[in-house]
């Protein structure tokens, strides 16, 4: 069988990664590189010397009019793709073109459509879709291990915004075209099909795209968080699809990775190491052996990644840059109060809540009812002299909460919200997402911003009456921004959070709302919880609430400083607004 005869316009970083992928990975007989251009003819000699090409070359013409090349892998900037491939095609060859293979749809389009009249290969180099890990994804969503997929989410940030080809228009910069292709392709990936809408929160630096935060929902509710940014320091780069039944989740880097883990474990697929200028580089063998594959049958395209996927990968691209312009226990069960009470040697037990706030000897109350009693039983309590902690939510909605916490204000007592089925689906219950795991995401963000989001977005589904989950984008002024995702029907997701800085960041290991392990610029820390028969993951790390309680007690505080009343109004106008964009409404208290 001959080989592959390749030639190559544009010598540099990526071209040298992906010449020497082929010179590391693929047997000679297979490939043979014939000629290289470049504008610099002393950069396509040195290039050709080191990769033993035949040929060099100071114009693209010649490499065009080079009857021994069957292929050219195109690497220049982003503004010259769509010239030098329609060059290429209509001298006869076939093409391989670095993503993104054009710079909006319509020359995209225009492209793929000379590919089909010529009747020669074009491919675009989403080297991604070629590695062992995204063959084990379309494997594992084929046989449908996971179930109904409800969530995928995917990150990119990385700090990058000082190099021209990113910052600079004119050299087709901008962060979608750098890094938010690999999140929207993952999506595309696995839905197969153009979401019914796309939403998009972002910003600018200078005349191109810094960043965004980009909801893809589709048929069904299923929807799609994705996040980029090119000025916003080292992401945890990672991805997960969520399905009913379980999860895929990639390692860093996502976009070229080599570890996974799916429902049936974890799969590992090694790379060789060279003097390569980027991560696992040496994968961009895997789309060269693509393209040959696809030359010997005689195809235009190749089906790992199609003409379609680069039509829908670019149409989500056009979109996404067109929009950047919570002593005595008590239960209505005696039974249940009796029980609990001698679990944990409460002195006494009722049955009506009345007789905890009549109880002389209790200072402060713990209610862990459901979320549509806490406004009644806080305000009982407060009224009757008691101090409380009342689990999250405190309130239905900012109105409740305001009125508690005024009242706390007027009864001069102790109030603390922590922030730490039926009742989630449940409308009457206080159910849905937002209040069950939406508060957690949402006073992350408060906490790091410490004020009111200048906009708010929202794209999630109902479940019945209640939100089912949503993905929450805070805009805050400069351009700052939290992605927050919560879904109570998805599966088990990667529960983490990381805090992003142009200097530095900090990663909050899984569950983050109740951590015991974070990496800081300073380093690892952990701070390990004592082990019991808890209900909940963590719940040893409950008694710092408990402590802080006991600590603005015996200084006569109305409020705790680590979650204030301030606090909760933040999260709660932030809950309010969450729920009215979702359409959510509970009749008995809004």
């Amino acid at each position: 069988m001959a080989a592959t005869r390749w030639g190559c316009l544009g010598p540099g970083k990526i071209s040298c990664d992906f010449f020497l992928a082929i010179q590391d990975n693929i047997p000679a007989l297979e490939h043979e590189f014939v000629a290289v251009a470049s504008r610099d003819e002393n950069r396509a000699k040195e290039f050709a010397e080191r990769f033993k090409f035949k040929r060099y070359y100071s114009s693209y013409d010649d490499v065009a009019n080079d009857k021994d090349v069957d292929i050219v892998y195109i690497g220049t900037l982003h503004t010259t793709h769509v010239e030098l491939s329609l060059k290429m095609l209509k001298a006869g060859k076939s093409v391989l073109c670095e993503k993104s293979m054009a710079m909006n749809l319509k020359q995209a389009k225009l492209v793929l459509d000379t590919a089909k009249t010529e009747k020669r290969l074009f491919i675009e180099a989403c080297w991604s879709r070629f590695f062992p890990v995204y063959d084990l994804i379309r494997s594992e969503l084929g046989k449908g291990t996971l179930g109904e997929v409800r969530m995928v989410q995917a990150n990119f940030c990385k700090q990058v915004a000082h190099f021209d080809r990113v910052k600079n228009i004119s050299m087709g910069g901008g962060g979608v075209l750098v890094f938010g292709i690999y999140c929207i392709q993952f999506a595309c990936l696995v839905f197969k099909e153009m979401p019914e809408s796309i939403t998009v929160v972002g910003g600018l630096l200078g005349d191109v795209d810094e960043g965004a935060c980009v909801i893809l929902k589709y048929r069904g509710g299923a929807m799609a968080n994705l996040t980029y940014h090119v000025n916003s320091g080292q992401g945890k780069n990672t991805a997960v699809i969520l399905g009913q039944k379980g999860k895929i989740e990639l390692n860093d880097p996502f976009h070229c990775a080599t570890r996974c883990r799916t429902p049936s474990g974890e799969h590992e697929f090694p790379l060789k190491n060279n003097d390569y200028n980027f991560i696992n580089s040496s994968g961009l063998s895997y789309e060269a052996v693509a393209a040959r594959d696809s030359l010997l049958k005689g195809e235009i395209e190749h089906p790992k990644y199609s003409h379609a996927d680069s039509i829908m990968v670019h149409t989500i691209m056009d979109e996404v840059r067109r929009q950047l312009g919570f002593i005595a226990v008590a239960s209505r069960d005696e039974n249940r109060a009796k029980e609990f009470a001698e679990k944990f040697k409460f002195k006494r037990y009722n049955r009506s809540y009345d007789d905890v706030a009549n109880d002389k000897d209790i200072d402060i109350v713990y209610i862990g009812t459901l979320n549509t009693t806490h406004v009644e039983l806080s305000l009982k309590m407060l009224k009757a002299g008691k101090s409380v902690v009342c689990e999250k939510p405190m309130a239905m909605n900012l109105k409740q909460a305001k009125l508690v916490l005024d009242t706390a204000k007027t009864e001069k007592r102790l109030f603390i919200e922590i922030a730490h089925v039926d009742r989630i689906k449940n409308i009457s219950m206080g159910g849905g997402g937002v209040l069950d795991l939406g508060i957690y995401c949402i006073q992350f963000a408060c906490l790091v911003f410490k004020e009111m989001p200048e906009s708010i977005t929202v794209v999630g589904g109902l479940m019945g009456d209640v939100d089912e989950g949503a993905c929450v984008i805070l805009k805050y002024r400069s351009g700052a921004m939290a992605n927050l995702t919560y879904h109570v029907n998805s599966g088990m997701g990667n529960n983490s959070a990381v805090i992003l800085g142009q200097k530095g960041r900090i990663e909050v290991d899984e569950p983050f709302h109740c951590p015991t392990r974070c990496r800081t610029p300073s380093g690892e820390h952990e701070f390990p919880l004592k082990d019991n028969d808890y209900n909940f993951t963590n719940s040893s790390g409950m008694l710092y609430e408990a402590n802080a309680a006991r600590d603005s007690l015996l200084k006569g505080k109305i409020e705790h400083q680590k979650y204030s009343h301030a606090d909760s109004i933040m999260v709660h106008t932030i809950m309010d607004e969450v729920r009215r964009q979702l359409g959510v409404r509970y009749p008995d208290f809004d």
